[in-house]
Parts: C-alpha cells; structure tokens; sequence
C-alpha cells in the first residue's frame, strides 16, 4: 500500500515537472530575442571558470545567474545561484528566462542541460582543463558564446602572453639562484647555494650536500 502511495506522488511530481519546463519554455519562447546571443542577450553561467571569462570580457551586466562555484568576481557571487555545478535543475535555470547558458564541461547532470536545449535554450558547453591551452581556449569558446568573438581571441592572447612572461621570470629567478657559487680555494671546493640553509657542491668532486 505504501509502495502504491508512493508511486502515485512521484507521478504526480513528474507530471508538474513536465509542465513547468513547457510553461517556461513558452514564456521564453514569446519574449523577443529569445534565441540570440547578441549584447541584449541573458546569460546563464555555470563554472567558475566561465563566469571570471564572461564578466572580464564586459558581459557582467547580462548574467542572470550563476553556479554555486561562481564566487568571482564579487559581482558574480551577488548573482542568483542556481546550485551546485554538476547537479544543476533545468527548472531552477529557467526560472531566470536564459537565452543562453555557457557551461563548464563538468556541468551537469547531462539529463539536465538536455531538458535546457529541449526547451529551447541555446546551451554551449566549453572546454575544462587547468593549463595555458585550455584557459585560452576556454576563454574563446565564452567569447564566441556571448557574441563576443573578438574580445574573446584578445583576452585568450593577453592570458597566453601574460602566463607566458610568469613562467620565463620564475625560470630565469631558478637559474640566478642555481648559478650563485661560492667558489672556495679549489674547484672541489667550489658549492651552490640551494634553497634553505644547505648548500651543494656543483663542480670538483661528485655533487652531495653539507650542511
């Protein structure tokens, strides 16, 4: 009997659910634009990551909500919060009537951004990753998402050449710490300076450490 029960609400839920995505998508359907991604367009950003791309490419000002994760900048976390990044609600995203969401690829779940795109809403998805390729390209991927191509290219360069310049600093600030020798009375006596308080030999007789 309860098994009965039970079985009945879960329809019941799943009915209002279904109803619920076709009365937004309607809504979203008859506002005009829907279905662009030009400068009037609403965002829905999902990713941390995403949301630093969209509001340093100058389209703050069009997001109307975002993930848990999205913390940054403080703008950002003062947006609605849809929920956390890999079980989003289709309902709850298109409460805020989006006319596009840009996603993380970690988003999720996949049944979710499916109810989005079956709803109509333009869901692009961009690359994760943590090194300079996948910023960059995550970066024009955002870009070309919010109509921003252009910007999107310049930023991904600045970021590239930025990183680029970061990593020769702290390779050349390595090699000036390996080069300083205090050369004693012979080249066997000759020692290099590493981190911390010991110092090892780097020419002479083999490499060790002393204290």
């Amino acid at each position: 009997m309860a098994a009965e029960v039970e079985e009945r609400w879960l329809r019941r839920w799943a009915v209002v659910a279904v109803l619920a995505l076709a009365v937004l998508a309607c809504e979203r359907t008859a506002r005009p634009g829907g279905a662009g991604a030009g400068e009037d367009a609403r965002i829905v950003s999902l990713g941390g990551a995403v949301t630093e791309a969209v509001f340093a490419l100058g389209a703050g000002d069009r997001v109307v909500a975002v993930d848990a994760t999205s913390v940054h900048p403080a703008e950002a976390d003062a947006r609605p919060d849809v929920g956390y990044l890999r079980a989003i609600s289709a309902e709850g995203v298109l409460a805020h009537s989006p006319d596009v969401v840009v996603a993380l690829a970690e988003a999720g779940p996949p049944a979710a951004l499916e109810q989005l795109r079956a709803a109509g809403v333009r869901v692009v998805v961009v690359p994760a990753g943590h090194d300079p390729a996948a910023a960059a390209a995550r970066i024009v991927a955002v870009g070309d998402a919010i109509g921003a191509p252009d910007e999107g290219r310049a930023l991904a360069a600045r970021v590239t050449a930025d990183t680029e310049a970061a990593v020769a600093a702290a390779r050349s600030a390595a090699s000036r710490r390996a080069s300083r020798c205090c050369t004693a009375a012979a080249p066997a006596r000759s020692w290099c300076r590493g981190p911390g308080p010991r110092r090892t030999r780097c020419s002479g007789s083999p490499a060790r450490s002393t204290p």
